[in-house]
């Protein structure tokens, strides 16, 4: 269900920003639940990725709490915390100071980690790929 995905777009794998100049442009996958979204690496941030997400109608809405400057998420389109359940993210993106060393998910033999920073603090660089659920806490 779930690869690892590098994509690029434009002729030859190249998008070009001006005469003579190619920029490489990679794809970031994001699973919210069961929908998966393929979503152009342009964004900074998970957070920038998701508003920008809600004001094209792909997802319903984004909602989140603000604590020490970190963006939780408390819902994502159909997905809602409860007093039991709330929003995970998960990432496979190599920088420990983006997850949570001991808690982790392997889907399709890759590794997934729970992060433990806002969204705004998550970067959409290509590859990655973002696994978001509704989870116990």
């Amino acid at each position: 269900m779930l690869s690892l995905c590098s994509c690029v777009y434009g002729l030859g794998g190249k998008e070009v920003d001006e005469p003579g100049e190619e920029v490489e442009v990679g794809v970031v996958k994001l699973t919210i639940g069961d929908k998966v979204f393929l979503k152009s690496a342009e964004y900074a941030t998970l957070h920038d990725l998701l508003t920008y997400m809600v004001s094209i109608g792909d997802i319903s809405e984004y909602k989140y709490d603000e604590y020490d400057g970190m963006y939780y998420a408390n819902k994502i389109d159909t997905l809602q915390d409860t007093s039991t359940k709330g929003i995970m993210i998960y990432h496979n993106i190599e920088d420990d100071n983006l997850y949570s060393a001991n808690l982790m998910k392997r889907v399709d033999g890759v590794t997934f980690r729970l992060a433990n920073v806002g969204t705004n603090y998550l970067p959409t660089n290509a590859p990655c790929e973002y696994i978001i659920l509704l989870e116990n806490y």
